[in-house]
């Protein structure tokens, strides 16, 4: 049973697609020169490394902001980015072509010997998860105002979960054992047998579950996932539910929950005010799947990255995760959403630290052991090589770096995706088979139904807990009703009671019987609009001009189908529902408007956007002259003016 988000008939047409609006930002662009004073405070510090490209934006520091919460923080980096069309197409394929630099520690030893260029000598800006440092984005044609700056980087650190959650970080060593399993059975690879079983690599690897997505060779799916063609998003594949929760599924389940918990730490203490409180009204909005921990209002993607150290060669990109390991960008991400990636692996003496570079700016992160930072994977992005420090005894145990991404799917994220809501029969239509007019309930099903595909009746729990799973599948059926009630003829106006349909359906969770929370953005009717006994054959002349009701015409029944209060314009005459779907809209715009392959792609659609990264992308192969060039830096030592 799939479910489309319902919409009414007089529902306002702020629910657009996020491809409109993009003509008219650009026919407002500014031209000529960029401005000649830098929309930026005086006592700001104009950052300017040797090597550092013209074309990335002017870098500063200041010293406060005020999206940073609390008193204490790092380094606070504000770039300025010039959004006209042809300087983000600039800027995008500059990303796109820049080989990951090397680190530092890696030039000095082998740098001239084998071609390398470093993250210094390209001049980058490298900022650290551990110091609480924060990075902005800022309009160069703007008026300088730090509220109207976008986030661009934040993070979450040990020591805030010291200070926040202690017992998170015993968490996080569970779940980094229970992957890596025991140290004597850990190699670079796994083997699988004739037999079908698995030997070698990590314990997570070696389970029946573990499947890694077509691009990514040692990266694996665990939330939802999104089926493209059929905007599907629903339980990863590997997450279905059988009538036994087996081992491997239960540590599939731990690891999405723990690492929920990470990025819902780092949303609420350490993302710029109000941030949490947008993404937690959108969710309720669509009714997103809260993956993990009921109060993830987000990252309903979750993918477990395991890469090997390798020995020092020419390469900086990480071959074990495909296209993950070098520089990309995630089309089919929420444009207004982020991402979090947290790192479990443990620091060690005989590995060079890695750094996940963001070409579009000119900035490096260095992530900490179990810190998370925070980003939008629609900019162009990508990690370096997990690499041993040579001349040096080894460390006994292989060096592992285990990262968890957790990612916005779009479609689930903006509410255009279909809901696998439940197993059917083989109907067509959503029919009341003879197995739902005698239900026994005293065993199991006589016929069970055998769906190969997940869906969030049998499979929700796999990624949801008690509670989270009964908010979704009770608001997934007051949509499904809405919808349903849309085919009926506008002069039954048939209506759903939102407050007495959301207690209707309960469930055991934490041993006590309990209903979903209130929903305020039901697609449903409250208060007057569902008060029994109206009279709409006086109501109709009052509302219409006199019109008896069996003389009303076909769009006067859909405006009184909407509510009885045929005057408004907001669906089920919610003003709240209507607001906060123009706010994510505008949100949505803001964010799109940083995104250089957003601005520069046809149509504001993951297709447009992969197209335009495909079409800037240079083909390496077929001009070697390019990368000797680049890893010589001989494009990038450019000299800069000093304002």
């Amino acid at each position: 049973m799939r479910l489309k988000k319902p919409l009414v008939a007089s529902e306002p047409s702020t629910e657009s697609r996020p491809d409109q609006g993009t003509q008219e930002n650009r026919a407002s662009e500014p031209t000529g020169a960029a401005p000649e004073h830098l929309p930026i405070s005086p006592d700001a510090v104009r950052i300017m490394p040797a090597g550092r490209d013209p074309i990335l934006g002017p870098a500063f520091e200041v010293q406060s902001h005020s999206q940073v919460p609390g008193e204490t923080h790092g380094r606070i980096i504000v770039i300025m980015m010039d959004k006209r069309k042809d300087k983000m197409e600039a800027l995008l394929k500059y990303a796109l072509n820049l080989d990951i630099p090397a680190t530092p520690e890696i030039c000095e030893s082998r740098g001239k010997k084998a071609g390398y260029y470093s993250t210094y000598s390209i001049g980058f800006i490298i900022l650290d998860t551990d110091h609480n440092d924060y990075c902005f984005l800022r309009d160069i044609w703007g008026d300088g105002s730090d509220e109207k700056d976008w986030p661009m980087n934040y993070a979450l650190n040990r020591a805030d979960l010291q200070r926040y959650m202690p017992e998170q970080i015993k968490n996080l060593d569970r779940i980094r054992e229970n992957i890596l399993g025991p140290p004597s059975e850990l190699t670079e690879h796994v083997t699988v047998l004739p037999d079908g079983t698995k030997t070698g690599g990590t314990r997570f690897q070696r389970g029946a579950r573990a499947n890694h997505v077509e691009t990514g060779p040692n990266c694996y799916p665990l939330g939802l996932s999104y089926q493209k063609p059929r905007l599907i998003a629903a339980p990863q594949a590997d997450n279905k539910v059988f009538e036994e929760n087996d081992e491997e599924s239960a540590m599939r389940s731990d690891i999405v929950a723990v690492a929920a918990q990470q990025s819902v730490l780092g949303l609420k203490y350490k993302a710029p005010p109000g941030r949490y409180e947008r993404f937690k009204k959108q969710a309720e909005l669509t009714n997103l799947p809260a993956v993990g921990h009921i109060e993830n209002p987000i990252h309903v993607g979750w993918q477990l990255n395991i890469a090997n150290t390798l020995k020092l060669k020419s390469g900086t990109s990480i071959e074990d995760l495909g296209r993950f390991g070098a520089p990309h960008g995630d089309p089919y991400d929420a444009l207004a959403g982020e991402s979090a990636l947290t790192r479990i692996s443990k620091d060690r003496s005989d590995v060079i630290e890695q750094l996940f570079y963001f070409p579009e700016i000119g900035i490096a992160w260095k992530i900490g052991f179990q810190s998370t930072l925070f980003f939008s994977a629609q900019h162009i992005h990508g990690p370096s090589q997990s690499i041993y420090i040579e001349g040096i005894k080894r460390l006994k145990e292989l060096a592992k770096r285990l990262t968890i991404v957790g990612f916005p799917l779009g479609g689930a994220v903006d509410g255009r995706d279909v809901v696998p809501f439940a197993p059917l029969t083989a109907f067509s239509s959503l029919p009341l088979p003879l197995e739902s007019r005698n239900v026994n309930l005293m065993g199991p099903l006589d016929n069970p139904i055998c769906i190969n595909p997940t869906t969030f009746m049998t499979d929700g729990t796999s990624v949801m807990d008690s509670k989270a799973f009964l908010q979704h599948i009770s608001r997934s059926s007051a949509e499904l009703l809405t919808y349903a009630f849309r085919h009926a003829h506008p002069a039954l106006n048939l209506r759903l009671n939102s407050d007495l349909f959301n207690k209707a359906i309960t469930a055991v969770v934490d041993g006590r019987r309990q209903s979903a929370d209130p929903w305020e953005y039901s697609p449903g009717w409250s208060d007057a609009d569902v008060r029994l006994g109206t009279d709409y054959e006086a109501l109709a002349p009052q509302v219409f001009g006199g019109t008896k009701l069996k003389d009303l015409s076909i769009e006067q029944l859909f405006r009184l189908r909407n509510s009885d209060n045929v005057e408004t314009s907001h669906g089920f005459n919610n003003e709240k529902r209507t607001q906060a779907i123009q706010e994510w809209k505008d949100y949505t715009d803001a964010a799109a408007s940083y995104l250089p392959a957003v601005v520069c792609a046809k149509k504001r659609t993951p297709k447009a956007i992969a197209a335009i990264i495909k079409t800037l992308r240079i083909d390496k192969t077929s001009d070697p002259d390019l990368k000797r060039k680049r890893n010589k830096g001989e494009h990038h030592h450019k000299s800069l003016s000093v304002l």
